[in-house]
């Protein structure tokens, strides 16, 4: 075909291809081997595939379960990290980064994975809080050049919920701050800009009160466009299992705005985690069954429709803990040599 057909149309061709053919065709000749690994074919495939799942409807999510036997996979020390594409099933082995405990003692850290659209760069942000609690501090991963950043106090200082997940919105990851203040905390969104690595904050909806500690828990996400930041809050003071907000005009206090609020509708069930929106606006939960007898106990997955109210189970219930992310499939480190097939 290469013979007889302009190299602009055998381009446009491979683009359109799915994955499995297109790691096929890398084996067809030298020529379209080259092509396909190029990084400029590469950033093309996944602007394609993300224009085309735009068009079609398609909203693919990846789901990681844990089983009980390994709760442990959640540890907070979080220094052993690779890249990992299921696409293609290849992985790149991160070097570990300089904040461990052999080199600085006690700590807890999190991270968030982000593409820096500026230079076309995968990086992982690491952001570790000093045991006991006096300074935090951030490190960065660069795919593109391969190492970590020295690294450099959290500006403005504060503390992280360790155990909530991040959410890349606009350019930028979020996690949900707190910053001591006499004896009650004040909390705040910390948003980290992936392509200038500078930190701001964003505030809260105004009608929540950012000093109640003992009774908030905040948790981020992305809304099902994927272009507004989003938030489950829990507060203890009221009935409601779970409120529902998303912020419509980005860093616009104002715009935050609430969806729905999450009730008891068997008193059988209890809530345990919001997960994730899908592309259609609705939820994915982890709730508990607790009904004995006909029903197995357990952790089961359901998507809550915010229109009807309706709970529809997903038919998953393996695993003791769950998180879900939104997903494109792509051939992203079929250009590494460091990569490992897994």
């Amino acid at each position: 075909m290469s013979d007889y057909l302009p190299q602009e149309v055998i381009t446009n061709i491979l683009l359109r291809l799915p994955i499995k053919s297109l790691v096929i065709c890398t084996s067809v000749c030298k020529s379209w081997g080259s092509m396909i690994t190029n990084s400029s074919f590469i950033q093309a495939h996944l602007s394609h595939r993300i224009n085309f799942n735009n068009l079609h409807g398609t909203h693919l999510l990846l789901l990681h379960g844990v089983s009980c036997q390994n709760y442990d996979d959640l540890s907070r020390l979080g220094y052993n990290f690779m890249i990992w594409n299921p696409s293609i099933r290849k992985s790149v082995i991160l070097p570990k980064p300089g904040l461990r405990y052999e080199t600085f003692g006690g700590y807890n850290a999190c991270h968030g994975f982000a593409f820096d659209a500026i230079i076309k760069d995968y990086k992982v942000v690491r952001i570790v809080e000093e045991e006991p609690r006096d300074q935090t501090f951030v490190e960065v991963y660069s795919l593109a050049a391969g190492s970590w950043s020295d690294s450099r106090l959290v500006d403005p200082q504060c503390g992280i919920n360790i155990g909530s997940p991040q959410a890349f919105v606009n350019g930028a990851l979020h996690w949900d701050a707190h910053r001591f203040r006499s004896s009650s905390y004040r909390y705040f969104i910390l948003a980290f800009d992936v392509s200038s690595e500078l930190f701001r904050e964003m505030m809260l909806p105004k009608s929540l009160d950012p000093n109640l500690a003992s009774f908030l828990s905040l948790q981020l996400s992305v809304s099902g466009d994927g272009k507004s930041l989003a938030m489950f809050v829990r507060d203890s003071t009221r009935s409601s299992f779970l409120d529902i907000w998303v912020m419509k005009e980005y860093s616009v206090q104002e715009s935050w705005t609430k969806l729905y609020s999450i009730y008891p509708q068997d008193p059988a069930d209890s809530l345990l985690r919001p997960l994730c929106f899908r592309k259609s606006g609705e939820v994915v939960l982890e709730i508990y069954r607790r009904r004995y007898g006909e029903i197995k106990t357990g952790i089961e997955l359901f998507s809550l429709d915010l229109v009807s109210g309706q709970l529809e189970p997903l038919g998953i219930s393996r695993y003791h803990y769950h998180t879900m992310d939104p997903y494109h499939e792509s051939i992203v480190l079929l250009d590494r040599n460091d990569a490992i097939f897994c």
